[in-house]
């Protein structure tokens, strides 16, 4: 893999984690790197971001952000987390399309979020659905988030999914549920391993902390044809568009 075909891949992860990103057309004079032009959604240029890929393996450097914080800096690397590099062969781990089968009895909670860049605002819809052995359960899909939480797009319609999937579960009795979900960052936060270093990401660390739920993380891919993925999907992007709620970007 060339530090070309890295910056293909990444795209799309950043744009997942709010950025704008255009990737250059041709790689570094060096042959060595490639660059990604990053930006926020109301225009605000942030700089360059220079993938890598060499002796070192794949990296990224950020001294050409010349309006990098500490927030941007995060959500880059959860970006980049969320390719799930494979150390031995530098190249990111693609799960199947095709999940293990599922143990009979499982409570199976399917969540997704969604964030609609509309011309100076943002909408936002997630959903879940719980099933159990084939048969659904019950499905819900709303637009509702604080307004604090829009500046994380697409990342604060994901949490609530789950807050509001694990609540629902709770109502219902169930003691034991596995999460599909297909973003990384909502098992992430979850078990600790990334920081939770704003409101919106905190209080989902303390909602997943206390649960009485015994949760099961399964991570699947996303857009690749799962019909309950894409079920989720469907149901968060359409209640994102049905929205008459509009937060600022």
């Amino acid at each position: 893999m060339t530090a070309s075909d890295l910056s293909t891949i990444l795209v799309p992860a950043l744009e997942q984690h709010g950025f704008r990103a255009a990737r250059h057309v041709q790689p570094t004079p060096n042959g060595y790197g490639h660059k990604i032009t990053l930006s926020e959604h109301n225009g605000q240029m942030l700089g360059v971001l220079v993938i890598y890929h060499g002796k070192q393996g794949p990296r990224y450097v950020t001294n050409e952000l010349t309006q990098a914080t500490p927030e941007i800096l995060d959500r880059i690397a959860q970006a980049w987390a969320s390719l799930e590099m494979n150390a031995a062969s530098t190249t990111p781990t693609r799960r199947s399309d095709r999940l293990a089968p599922v143990p009979a009895g499982t409570i199976e909670l399917w969540v997704d979020g969604a964030c609609v860049q509309e011309a100076d605002s943002l909408k936002f819809g997630w959903a879940f659905v719980i099933q159990q052995d084939g048969r659904e359960l019950t499905r819900h899909a709303s637009h509702v988030i604080k307004a604090y939480m829009a500046v994380h797009r697409n990342v604060a319609a994901e949490l609530q999914a789950v807050i509001h999937g694990l609540t629902h579960c709770r109502q219902m009795g169930h003691q034991t549920v596995t999460v599909f979900y297909d973003y990384a960052g909502i098992e992430q936060w979850a078990t600790r391993r990334w920081k939770a270093n704003n409101q919106t990401t905190q209080e989902y660390v303390r909602f997943i902390a206390d649960c009485p739920i015994t949760i099961t993380w399964q991570k699947v891919p996303a857009h690749s044809g799962i019909p309950m993925n894409e079920l989720v999907d469907q149901l968060a992007t359409g209640a994102a568009h049905a929205s008459n709620e509009h937060h600022s970007v």
